[in-house]
């Protein structure tokens, strides 16, 4: 069966351009072009995502508090929710994540152009992380890919900022605990030294790593060296958290299966 999805679209030229472009790639699209209208649909018709542009002004508000109150409603747990978003404005993008959406399309509405593998990826991606409960390392990378095509230092950090705060500590510690999430913020700081010697400034305080303190610390480090640093020391622990996932699981797998003997 095609997935179907709800995409909203205030612009009526652009929601009939990108109906035509995803239903060429078997989606279901139904366009709505006001907010408002995303409850009377959802109580109409069962949707796999709702795809929403969220650099329009005028919508922007009202689609996160609808948002809001669609994740707050467990009846709409299956429901995906995807942000088309230019990417310049972190704000929204933080905003966003608050708000409970699953995933981003970056530059998805420029004629001609819609990323058919990433809005797919997008999908499958927002479904295994409701299952497993646990970070989302496709929308990490996603954002981080972002980031790296930031024109500033200050753009670029603001996104690092946002995936370390809001995508991974914000989640290690509730789901393992700050002590365990300090951990793993030493070993992956160590795996990252070899290259980057200046990430043994970075500091672990509240719960997660202290970047400002760290860009204060290393001012005479090149923009780029800063940039590859720290995307290395994210890719690290993402690796580590990875590993620690996988050893859970297989711990959880042999103790059942030693009380099934």
């Amino acid at each position: 069966m095609n997935k179907k999805i709800l995409l909203v679209e205030p612009v009526k030229e652009e929601g009939v351009f990108l109906k035509k472009e995803l239903s060429a790639e078997g989606y279901e699209i139904t366009v709505i072009e006001n907010p408002n209208d995303i409850r009377p649909s959802l109580s109409k018709e069962k949707f796999d995502a709702i795809l929403m542009d969220i650099d329009v002004p005028a919508t922007y508000g009202n689609l996160l508090e609808i948002c809001k109150d669609i994740k707050r409603e467990n009846f709409f747990n299956d429901l995906a929710l995807i942000a088309q978003t230019d990417g310049e404005n972190t704000e929204k993008i933080e905003e966003s994540i608050d708000a409970g959406f699953d995933n981003f399309i970056f530059d998805y509405s420029k004629r001609g152009v819609i990323p058919k593998e990433a809005f797919k990826d997008s999908l499958g991606s927002a479904k295994i992380r409701r299952e497993k409960k646990t970070i989302d390392r496709y929308r990490i990378e996603l954002l981080l890919e972002t980031a790296d095509h930031r024109a500033t230092q200050e753009k670029f950090l603001k996104f690092i900022n946002l995936i370390v705060e809001k995508l991974i500590f914000k989640k290690i510690n509730f789901l393992l605990g700050e002590n365990t999430a300090k951990v793993l913020f030493k070993r992956a700081v160590e795996l990252s030294m070899d290259k980057y010697p200046f990430l043994s400034k970075l500091s672990f305080e509240r719960g997660k790593p202290n970047i400002n303190e760290l860009v204060s610390h290393t001012a005479d480090i090149q923009f780029d060296q800063l940039k590859m640093g720290l995307k290395e020391y994210v890719n690290n622990f993402l690796e580590l958290i990875e590993v620690l996932t996988q050893d859970i699981v297989v711990g959880i797998h042999a103790k059942t299966v030693h009380l099934q003997v």
